[in-house]
């Protein structure tokens, strides 16, 4: 069951997919690796199978703790400049260098499609980059009437060891180049946490803690310190 006290069971079971794998969290325990089943629009948050016995799941609320982004936030894009779109680093970008901080280098490279639905406005497509047990899942919304309107991008991290990635973003158009212009939206940054270690934004000198890792590699790339703040119970910073 949930922190609310909800229990979930075969029926919330089937819309999602246990890939065989399992990751390490940040206090060196092994936990199975899930993704939602692409053929739903559910996502499985904050729960984790505990225990398999007799043929029962068993089902607890994570220690995971939810941040949001409030400052050092990637450049507002300038579509009549191509050579700066061009040479911008973007979400791709980004989790490619983080993937590599947290596992073997090349982790998350290869793009699969895994599903497509269109009509006559607009084109849904769902995916993942990486492996079924590490990568992120990414959805794509495009508009079929118009190329002024951005593309809709969301990506979601699975498998990095006590880090969960939640980002929001779209492509403005920019001309010949097509929808390339990366326009930040949100970010929700999830942390495993620790009892007694909930809410603390971690020293620097914790160069291990998944947190300082995640603002490492954002430095790194995009070149200005990342201001996270953390959510309340409601979701909210």
């Amino acid at each position: 069951m949930d922190a609310n006290g909800r229990e979930y069971r075969t029926g919330n079971w089937r819309e999602f997919a246990f890939i065989g794998g399992f990751c390490r969290t940040a206090g060196g325990r092994l936990r199975p690796v899930f993704r939602p089943d692409c053929t739903t629009t559910s996502t499985l948050r904050h729960v984790m199978v505990l225990a398999v016995w007799q043929g029962a799941f068993h089902f607890a609320d994570c220690a995971m703790e939810w941040y949001v982004l409030v400052n050092g936030k990637p450049d507002e894009p300038d579509t009549s400049d191509w050579d700066a779109l061009c040479n911008t680093p973007g979400p791709p970008s980004f989790l490619r260098e983080l993937f590599n901080e947290f596992l073997p280098a090349g982790t998350a490279e290869a793009t699969v499609l895994t599903e497509e639905k269109a009509d006559d406005e607009v084109r849904i497509a769902r995916g993942y980059a990486g492996s079924p047990q590490a990568g992120y899942r990414w959805e794509e919304t495009t508009c079929l009437e118009t190329s002024m309107i951005p593309v809709s991008v969301k990506y979601e991290t699975y498998g990095l060891p006590g880090l969960e990635l939640q980002w929001s973003f779209s492509l403005d158009h920019a001309g010949q180049l097509g929808h390339c212009a990366f326009r930040h939206g949100a970010l929700r940054v999830g942390i495993e946490r620790q009892a007694g270690h909930r809410g603390e934004i971690p020293s620097e000198s914790a160069a291990r803690d998944p947190l300082n890792r995640f603002m490492r590699v954002w430095r790194k790339v995009f070149g200005r310190d990342p201001v996270l703040q953390r959510e309340d119970a409601k979701g909210r910073p």
